[in-house]
């Protein structure tokens, strides 16, 4: 089942340096607000529940939906490897969407004005 974006819990995380947002549902497409982009996670083979690659659309290993605050480049096959211990950064709980962009607007300014990237 799919959820529209206004309607998940979110976790503030930081992917290979860009703030986003992540919840442990799958998102409608069509609700995600703009200035966002829509992945889906997957978590590793020994079911440890690290994230190790992020596309488009997964089906098999879902790990969750991540709203990223800048466009990711995925590879050519559609996935893109991350390593959880240095790609991958949990900050808090955020709760609904409205406070998680919130969030993450507030973190991507700080950045800019101090010429900064997340990491």
């Amino acid at each position: 089942m799919r959820l529209r974006a206004n309607e998940a819990d979110y976790t503030q995380i930081v992917i290979k340096g860009i703030p986003s947002l992540f919840t442990e549902t799958r998102v409608v497409r069509d609700s995600v607000p703009e200035g966002f982009y829509l992945y889906e996670v997957r978590y590793d083979e020994a079911g440890l529940g690290d994230p190790v690659q992020i596309g488009r659309c997964v089906i098999t290993n879902f790990l969750g939906s991540l709203l990223a605050s800048e466009e990711l480049e995925l590879p050519w096959g559609g996935y893109l490897d991350i390593d959880p211990e240095n790609e991958w950064e949990n900050g808090a709980f955020i709760g609904n969407l409205k406070d998680g962009i919130y969030s993450i607007r507030q973190m991507v300014f700080r950045n800019t004005l101090y010429g900064m990237r997340c990491s």
